[in-house]
């Protein structure tokens, strides 16, 4: 995918991705799964915001993420299960994809609000 940007503003690009990446740190925490506060500290601990990338990292963080029942003794293997979620309607597999899914554009305005100007904090 290619993106164009055409860029007149006082901030940074930097500014920009720290806005980013906080605000959909910030904003995706719904839907992480919770049966402990693990994963949610996670994310908020091993990102580095303004790289652009988020990151979860436990050892298990994977296999909640696409929802994965694992059986046997190690190595342990796939089921055709998926996972059952607790703590919220939101909470479940793929959480980025979801979050994106609904609130891409509403990050977009709030992008370009903030490239205009027209945000004080945040």
């Amino acid at each position: 995918m290619k993106v164009k940007i055409n860029w007149r503003s006082k901030l940074n690009l930097s500014q920009v991705q720290k806005f980013i990446d906080s605000s959909v740190l910030k904003g995706i925490e719904p839907y992480i799964p919770m049966r402990t506060s693990a994963a949610k500290k996670s994310g908020i601990q091993h990102t580095v915001i303004g790289s652009g990338t988020l990151i979860w990292k436990t050892p298990y963080i994977r296999r909640i993420y696409y929802g994965w029942i694992m059986e046997g003794r190690a190595p342990m293997r796939v089921t055709d299960r998926q996972m059952t979620y607790h703590g919220g309607g939101l909470r479940g597999a793929k959480w980025c994809e979801r979050y994106k899914a609904d609130h891409l554009k509403e990050l977009q305005r709030l992008v370009a609000k903030k490239i205009r100007g027209e945000m004080k904090n945040g």
